[in-house]
Protein backbone atom coordinates (compact mmCIF):
# COMPACT_ATOMS: atom_id res chain seq x y z
CA UNK A 1 0.00 0.00 0.00
CA UNK A 2 1.36 3.72 -0.67
CA UNK A 3 2.08 5.43 2.04
CA UNK A 4 0.96 8.68 3.02
CA UNK A 5 2.36 12.25 2.05
CA UNK A 6 2.07 12.44 5.83
CA UNK A 7 4.29 9.91 6.52
CA UNK A 8 6.95 12.15 5.32
CA UNK A 9 7.11 13.99 8.09
CA UNK A 10 8.30 13.13 12.27
CA UNK A 11 5.14 11.61 13.75
CA UNK A 12 4.83 15.00 16.08
CA UNK A 13 4.48 17.23 13.23
CA UNK A 14 0.92 15.61 12.37
CA UNK A 15 -1.86 16.04 14.62
CA UNK A 16 -3.22 12.60 15.19
CA UNK A 17 -7.44 14.27 15.59
CA UNK A 18 -6.99 15.66 12.05
CA UNK A 19 -3.93 13.80 9.85
CA UNK A 20 -2.79 17.46 9.30
CA UNK A 21 0.42 19.20 9.80
CA UNK A 22 0.49 21.08 13.08
CA UNK A 23 0.26 25.08 12.97
CA UNK A 24 3.59 24.77 14.48
CA UNK A 25 4.81 22.46 11.29
CA UNK A 26 3.78 24.91 9.02
CA UNK A 27 5.38 27.94 10.62
CA UNK A 28 8.52 25.65 10.61
CA UNK A 29 8.25 25.05 6.94
CA UNK A 30 7.12 28.52 5.78
CA UNK A 31 10.29 30.07 7.87
CA UNK A 32 12.71 27.50 6.37
CA UNK A 33 11.58 27.82 2.82
CA UNK A 34 10.08 31.07 2.68
CA UNK A 35 12.95 32.96 5.32
CA UNK A 36 10.01 34.51 7.02
CA UNK A 37 11.94 34.23 10.78
CA UNK A 38 13.83 31.62 12.52
CA UNK A 39 12.02 28.18 12.74
CA UNK A 40 12.06 25.56 15.18
CA UNK A 41 14.85 23.92 13.35
CA UNK A 42 16.70 27.56 14.55
CA UNK A 43 17.85 28.28 10.54
CA UNK A 44 15.92 29.07 7.34
CA UNK A 45 16.52 27.51 4.15
CA UNK A 46 18.86 29.56 1.49
CA UNK A 47 19.31 28.72 -2.03
CA UNK A 48 22.93 28.07 -3.00
CA UNK A 49 24.44 30.82 -5.47
CA UNK A 50 27.68 28.56 -6.66
CA UNK A 51 27.91 27.18 -10.37
CA UNK A 52 25.47 25.27 -11.17
CA UNK A 53 22.75 26.67 -9.00
CA UNK A 54 22.56 29.86 -11.12
CA UNK A 55 18.95 31.22 -12.76
CA UNK A 56 18.70 32.09 -16.20
CA UNK A 57 19.13 35.68 -16.96
CA UNK A 58 15.29 37.76 -17.16
CA UNK A 59 13.99 37.71 -20.17
CA UNK A 60 11.71 40.32 -22.08
CA UNK A 61 11.29 41.67 -25.43
CA UNK A 62 15.09 42.55 -25.70
CA UNK A 63 15.74 39.23 -25.60
CA UNK A 64 13.10 37.49 -27.73
CA UNK A 65 14.43 34.51 -29.51
CA UNK A 66 18.04 34.43 -27.68
CA UNK A 67 19.49 31.63 -26.07
CA UNK A 68 21.52 30.96 -22.66
CA UNK A 69 25.45 31.18 -23.62
CA UNK A 70 27.80 30.18 -20.59
CA UNK A 71 30.56 32.48 -20.08
CA UNK A 72 33.58 31.68 -19.38
CA UNK A 73 33.28 32.12 -15.68
CA UNK A 74 32.07 29.87 -13.37
CA UNK A 75 27.86 30.61 -12.99
CA UNK A 76 28.43 33.32 -15.36
CA UNK A 77 25.20 33.25 -18.33
CA UNK A 78 24.44 35.57 -20.65
CA UNK A 79 21.33 35.56 -23.31
CA UNK A 80 22.86 36.20 -26.85
CA UNK A 81 22.60 34.82 -30.43
CA UNK A 82 24.83 31.91 -31.45
CA UNK A 83 25.02 32.28 -34.37
CA UNK A 84 25.15 36.50 -35.88
CA UNK A 85 22.35 37.02 -38.33
CA UNK A 86 25.15 38.38 -40.97
CA UNK A 87 29.11 37.75 -41.12
CA UNK A 88 31.54 38.16 -43.66
CA UNK A 89 34.39 35.97 -44.73
CA UNK A 90 37.49 36.72 -47.03
CA UNK A 91 38.03 34.85 -50.15
CA UNK A 92 41.02 33.14 -48.26
CA UNK A 93 38.41 31.35 -45.70
CA UNK A 94 36.51 29.81 -48.26
CA UNK A 95 38.18 26.64 -50.00
CA UNK A 96 37.19 24.56 -52.67
CA UNK A 97 34.01 26.65 -53.40
CA UNK A 98 34.65 27.61 -56.58
CA UNK A 99 35.62 23.90 -57.49
CA UNK A 100 32.35 22.78 -56.21
CA UNK A 101 30.37 25.04 -57.94
CA UNK A 102 31.68 23.90 -61.19
CA UNK A 103 31.53 20.23 -60.03
CA UNK A 104 35.69 20.10 -60.87
CA UNK A 105 37.86 16.84 -59.56
CA UNK A 106 41.22 16.31 -59.69
CA UNK A 107 42.13 12.53 -60.49
CA UNK A 108 45.88 11.76 -60.09
CA UNK A 109 46.76 8.17 -62.28
CA UNK A 110 49.76 6.24 -61.12
CA UNK A 111 51.39 5.72 -64.07
CA UNK A 112 53.51 2.07 -62.47
CA UNK A 113 51.89 0.45 -65.80
CA UNK A 114 51.27 1.49 -69.48
CA UNK A 115 47.53 0.80 -69.12
CA UNK A 116 44.47 1.25 -66.88
CA UNK A 117 40.82 2.48 -66.58
CA UNK A 118 39.93 5.08 -64.49
CA UNK A 119 36.37 6.72 -63.50
CA UNK A 120 36.09 9.96 -64.71
CA UNK A 121 32.15 10.30 -64.59
CA UNK A 122 29.55 9.38 -67.32
CA UNK A 123 30.02 12.55 -69.06
CA UNK A 124 32.53 15.08 -68.17
CA UNK A 125 35.07 17.43 -69.92
CA UNK A 126 38.66 17.07 -69.64
CA UNK A 127 40.14 21.22 -68.08
CA UNK A 128 43.52 20.08 -68.06
CA UNK A 129 46.36 17.65 -67.22
CA UNK A 130 49.76 17.75 -65.82
CA UNK A 131 52.16 14.77 -65.92
CA UNK A 132 55.55 14.34 -63.99
CA UNK A 133 57.59 12.65 -66.78
CA UNK A 134 57.59 12.74 -70.64
CA UNK A 135 55.54 10.69 -72.63
CA UNK A 136 51.76 10.31 -74.61
CA UNK A 137 48.75 10.00 -72.84
CA UNK A 138 45.78 8.25 -74.55
CA UNK A 139 41.92 8.40 -72.80
CA UNK A 140 39.47 6.15 -74.82
CA UNK A 141 36.04 4.78 -74.09
CA UNK A 142 36.35 2.04 -73.74
CA UNK A 143 38.54 -0.79 -72.74
CA UNK A 144 38.22 -2.65 -76.24
CA UNK A 145 38.57 0.27 -77.56
CA UNK A 146 41.92 1.29 -76.32
CA UNK A 147 42.70 -2.57 -76.64
CA UNK A 148 42.23 -2.41 -80.36
CA UNK A 149 43.78 0.65 -81.09
CA UNK A 150 46.98 -0.76 -79.71
CA UNK A 151 47.06 -3.46 -81.26
CA UNK A 152 47.07 -1.41 -85.28
CA UNK A 153 50.00 -1.74 -86.97
CA UNK A 154 49.69 2.19 -87.76
CA UNK A 155 48.76 4.29 -84.96
CA UNK A 156 46.09 6.14 -86.31
CA UNK A 157 43.30 8.30 -84.24
CA UNK A 158 40.22 6.87 -85.14
CA UNK A 159 37.40 7.97 -82.52
CA UNK A 160 34.81 6.71 -84.29
CA UNK A 161 35.77 3.15 -84.64
CA UNK A 162 37.67 2.39 -82.02
CA UNK A 163 36.28 5.27 -79.06
CA UNK A 164 40.03 7.48 -78.26
CA UNK A 165 38.37 10.31 -76.35
CA UNK A 166 41.66 12.03 -76.38
CA UNK A 167 45.30 12.27 -77.19
CA UNK A 168 47.86 14.15 -75.41
CA UNK A 169 51.70 14.69 -75.19
CA UNK A 170 54.06 15.54 -72.66
CA UNK A 171 57.82 17.17 -72.78
CA UNK A 172 59.72 17.23 -69.36
CA UNK A 173 56.45 16.96 -67.63
CA UNK A 174 54.69 19.62 -69.57
CA UNK A 175 51.46 19.49 -71.89
CA UNK A 176 53.18 19.69 -75.31
CA UNK A 177 50.39 18.95 -77.54
CA UNK A 178 46.54 18.86 -76.09
CA UNK A 179 43.63 18.85 -78.22
CA UNK A 180 40.93 21.23 -77.35
CA UNK A 181 38.46 20.57 -74.54
CA UNK A 182 35.30 19.02 -75.71
CA UNK A 183 32.95 16.87 -73.51
CA UNK A 184 33.23 12.74 -73.81
CA UNK A 185 31.63 10.44 -72.42
CA UNK A 186 32.71 7.02 -70.65
CA UNK A 187 31.70 3.31 -71.40
CA UNK A 188 28.42 1.48 -70.03
CA UNK A 189 30.43 0.52 -67.12
CA UNK A 190 30.98 4.27 -66.42
CA UNK A 191 34.70 3.76 -66.72
CA UNK A 192 36.93 5.18 -69.50
CA UNK A 193 40.28 3.07 -70.63
CA UNK A 194 44.05 4.46 -70.99
CA UNK A 195 47.12 4.20 -72.38
CA UNK A 196 50.86 5.53 -71.56
CA UNK A 197 53.68 5.21 -73.66
CA UNK A 198 56.67 7.20 -71.89
CA UNK A 199 58.36 6.14 -68.88
CA UNK A 200 57.06 3.39 -65.75
CA UNK A 201 57.23 3.77 -62.19
CA UNK A 202 55.28 4.22 -58.83
CA UNK A 203 56.63 7.68 -58.58
CA UNK A 204 55.09 8.83 -61.99
CA UNK A 205 51.87 10.32 -62.09
CA UNK A 206 49.66 12.38 -64.43
CA UNK A 207 46.56 14.12 -63.33
CA UNK A 208 43.25 14.89 -65.02
CA UNK A 209 41.57 18.25 -63.90
CA UNK A 210 37.58 17.32 -65.10
CA UNK A 211 34.20 18.75 -64.80
CA UNK A 212 30.67 17.29 -65.79
CA UNK A 213 29.33 18.13 -68.84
Amino acid sequence: MASSPMSLFPAAAVDPRTGLITPAWQQWILDFYMGAGSGSSGSTYVHPTTDGYKHLPATGTTSAGKVPIAGATAGAWTLGNPIPASHNHSSGDITGLQAAANQRQSVTLTLSAATGTVDLGHVFEVLDESASAPGRFRLYRTTAGRDADLARSVEVQEPNTVGLLLEDGFVAGSLSVAEDPAPCSAGADGLCAWSWSGALGSTITLTILVKEA
